[in-house]
C-alpha cells in the first residue's frame, strides 16, 4: 500500500472566525497561533524572514508544510492544501487560509492590526486571495505544470531568466554602495553582508529551479573555492540536497509510465515526500513488495532539453575559451562535455555504471556502493538499495580522528579506482556521500562515470612518476603523448613542470601532508589562472585532453572536501601503492590490500 502524507480532512474546508474587538474598536490581538507555509516558495520564505524580525513576543510558531510530523501536529489540514495556500492555526484550533490567515498574522504583530484593517472589508479576502495565489506563483516555487514542476528547456528562455536576476544584484549591489556611503561607519559591513545574503538566497532559488547545468554549477561552487564568499557557499550547500522539488503526483506519473504498472503494484510503500532534490532528478525512500528497503531516484520531466540548451550555450562559452587560450582544443573539450554529462541522463547507463562499482567493491570493508534493482528502474527510474547514514553537516560536527579516517577513504577511493581499475565517478560533491557510525562511507550518484583506456593509465601514471623523480624531459614527453602540449609547443618545460608541482605537492614528498585553504587556493589560482605573472602563460598554451576534462572537476571536488577537513596524512606513500606497487603505509590501506587478495581469489 503505498504511503500518503495527507491527512484524512483532506477534502474539508478550512473555517474562519470573526475576531473580537479590544473595546476601541480595533480588533484585539491574537493568542499564539501555527502558521503552515511552502518552505519551497521564494516568496513565502522571504515573507516569513520578515514575520520573524517583527514578531518580538514570538506569537507565532511558523511550520513548512514539508515538516514530516505535519499531519501529527496538524490533522485540521493537509498536507496538499498547505502546499497550496499558508495556513494559520489558532489555539483554539480554527484554521485561516490563504489571504485570511495573512491577515491573521498581521493582527499577531507588533502595530499589525492597522495593516489588517483592510483585509476586514467586505468582500476584501474574496479579492485579495487570487492576487495572493497570482504573487506566489509568480514569484514563488518551481512554475508548476499538471502538478509539477515546469522546467524550461529554451536556451534563450534560460538565458534570460539567468540575465534577469543578474540586473536585479546589479541594481541591488549600486543601491547597497549607495547605502553604504550615507550610512554611519559601523553599518556599512552589516548592509555589505545583508546584499550578499539576501543576492546568494536570490541565486539558489534560481539554480534550484532552473534544474541541470546551472544547478551542477551551484553544487560545485557551494565547496570547491574559498575564493566564493562564505554567505554564498553557506546558502549554496542548500543545493546539494534539497533544490524545489517536483509535486508527487508528477512523480508518480514518472514512474507508472516507465516501469509499465500502477504504483501499488510496484512498491508496497513510498514517502511522497522526497528524501532530496538534486539537479537531474529527486529521490523518494520506498520498500518493494519483497520486502527490501529502496530509495526510487525519479528524474524531472524536461530536464533533458534544459541540460541540451545549457550545453548548445556552451558553444560561446568554446569560443571564448579558444580565444583565451591558444594552445586549447576547445571543440574537442566540448565534446568531451556534452558526451559525458548527457550520460548524466540515462538512467539505464547510470544503473550500469554503479552495478560495476557495486561488483568492485563488493564485500569491501569500509567502502559501500548499494545495490541496483533493474527490474524497478528505467531510462528515468534508478531504484536503488537504501543506504541510511548520515550527511556532510553530520560529518563536519564529528570528531577529528573521524574526519581523518573519512579523508583516506575518500582519497583512497578516488585513487584506486582510477589507477587500478581505469574508471572514476566525476560527481564528487558533499552531497553524493553518505557517512556511517562505523566509519564506512556509502557512494551515490554514478550518473558521471569516465571509463580510461589501460594504455592511457599507463601514461598518466608515468607522467606522474616523471614529475616525482624530478625527471623534466620524461616529463615532457608524456605530456606530448598524453596532449596536453603539441609537439610544436614553444611553452617552458621549466615553468609548466613547477605549475604541475603546486598540484602534486600533496603527495610529492615522503612526509605528512595538511590540506589547508591557503594550499587549495594557491595550487587553484596558479594551474588555472591565466592572468598568473609567473604560470599564466603556460595555462594559456596548455591544451586540456578530453580524457582530462572531467578529472579536473573530481580533484577539485576532492581537494576542496580535504582542505574542509583539514585531512592530514602521507599522501607519498598512499599515491606509491597505486604508482609502485609499494606495500600499504596505513591502517586503511592493509583493510584494503587483504580485501582486495580475497577478492581476487574468489574470482579466479
Amino acid at each position: 500500500m503505498v504511503k500518503t502524507s495527507l491527512s484524512d480532512q483532506r477534502g474539508s474546508s478550512p473555517t474562519t472566525t470573526t475576531a473580537p474587538d479590544d473595546g476601541h474598536g480595533r480588533p484585539r490581538r491574537g493568542g499564539r497561533a501555527s502558521l503552515v507555509y511552502d518552505g519551497a516558495c521564494a516568496f513565502c520564505r522571504r515573507w516569513i524572514e520578515r514575520v520573524r524580525r517583527w514578531d518580538r513576543r514570538a506569537r507565532l510558531d511558523l511550520v513548512p508544510y514539508q515538516a514530516p510530523d505535519l499531519e501529527q501536529r496538524f490533522p485540521q489540514v493537509s498536507r496538499d492544501a498547505c502546499r497550496q495556500r499558508m495556513h494559520l492555526v489558532d489555539e483554539a484550533g480554527t484554521v485561516f487560509a490563504g489571504a485570511a490567515a495573512g491577515r491573521e498574522v498581521l493582527r499577531r504583530l507588533p502595530g499589525g492590526w492597522l495593516w489588517a484593517l483592510p483585509l476586514r472589508l467586505p468582500g476584501a479576502l474574496a479579492l485579495a486571495d487570487p492576487i495572493y495565489g497570482w504573487i506566489t506563483r509568480r514569484w514563488g516555487p518551481v512554475p508548476r505544470r499538471n502538478g509539477g514542476p515546469a522546467i524550461s528547456g529554451s536556451a534563450s528562455a534560460r538565458a534570460a531568466r539567468a540575465g534577469a536576476l543578474t540586473s536585479t544584484l546589479s541594481a541591488r549591489y549600486l543601491w547597497a554602495k549607495l547605502r553604504g556611503l550615507v550610512a554611519p561607519r559601523h553599518r556599512r559591513a552589516a548592509i555589505m553582508d545583508a546584499y550578499h545574503l539576501r543576492s546568494a538566497e536570490q541565486v539558489v532559488e534560481l539554480m534550484g529551479n532552473m534544474k541541470g547545468l546551472v544547478m551542477k554549477l551551484g553544487q560545485i561552487m557551494s565547496f570547491v573555492s574559498d575564493d566564493v564568499p562564505e554567505q554564498y557557499r553557506t546558502v549554496l550547500r542548500q543545493l546539494q540536497t534539497a533544490s524545489p522539488p517536483m509535486h508527487f503526483a508528477l512523480a508518480r506519473g514518472v514512474i507508472e509510465a516507465e516501469l509499465r504498472a500502477p504504483l501499488p503494484e510496484l512498491f508496497a510503500a513510498i514517502d511522497e515526500e522526497p528524501m532530496a532534490a538534486a539537479s537531474i532528478g529527486q529521490v523518494h525512500r520506498a520498500r518493494l513488495r519483497s520486502g527490501e528497503d529502496v530509495v526510487v531516484k525519479v528524474q524531472y520531466p524536461g530536464v533533458d532539453q534544459a541540460i541540451r540548451a545549457d550545453l548548445t550555450g556552451m558553444t560561446l562559452v568554446n569560443t571564448l575559451l579558444g580565444m583565451m587560450s591558444p594552445g586549447l582544443d576547445a571543440a574537442a573539450v566540448g565534446a568531451e562535455l556534452r558526451a559525458r554529462l548527457g550520460e548524466e541522463l540515462d538512467y539505464d547507463r547510470e544503473a550500469s555504471n554503479q552495478r560495476a562499482f557495486a561488483e568492485l567493491y563488493d564485500g569491501h570493508p569500509f567502502i559501500r556502493i548499494p545495490a541496483v534493482f533493474p527490474a524497478h528502474s528505467s531510462a528515468r527510474v534508478l531504484t536503488q538499495q537504501f543506504a541510511g547514514g548520515h550527511g556532510y553537516e553530520w560529518l563536519l560536527a564529528q570528531p577529528p580522528a573521524y574526519q581523518q579516517r573519512i579523508a583516506e577513504i575518500l582519497f583512497r577511493f578516488v585513487f584506486g579506482s582510477i589507477f587500478r581499475f581505469h574508471l572514476f565517478n566525476a560527481d564528487p560533491h558533499p552531497g553524493n556521500y553518505r557517512f556511517h557510525a562505523d566509519g564506512a562511507v556509502t557512494f551515490l550518484d554514478f550518473g558521471c562515470v569516465k571509463h580510461f583506456p589501460a594504455e592511457m593509465v599507463a601514461d598518466w601514471m608515468e607522467i606522474v612518476r616523471a614529475h616525482l623523480r624530478g625527471d623534466k624531459a620524461a616529463f615532457g614527453r608524456q605530456a606530448v603523448r598524453l596532449g596536453f602540449l603539441r609537439p610544436d609547443s614553444d611553452v617552458s618545460l621549466d615553468a609548466y613542470f613547477e605549475s604541475v608541482g603546486y598540484f602534486y605537492e600533496p603527495f610529492a614528498h615522503d612526509r605528512d601532508f595538511t590540506f589547508t585553504p591557503e594550499y587549495n587556493a594557491q595550487s587553484f589560482r596558479v594551474m588555472f589562472d591565466r592572468s598568473h605573472p609567473v604560470y599564466g602563460e603556460v595555462q594559456r598554451q596548455l591544451n586540456l585532453p578530453p580524457d582530462f576534462v572531467l578529472v579536473n572537476r573530481l580533484q577539485w571536488g576532492l581537494n576542496s572536501i580535504l582542505t574542509q577537513l583539514h585531512a592530514t596524512a602521507n599522501w607519498h606513500r598512499i599515491v606509491r601503492e597505486y604508482l609502485y606497487g609499494d606495500p600499504p603505509s596505513t591502517e586503511l590501506g592493509r583493510q584494503s590490500a587483504a580485501f582486495r587478495a580475497a577478492w581476487r581469489a574468489a574470482r579466479t
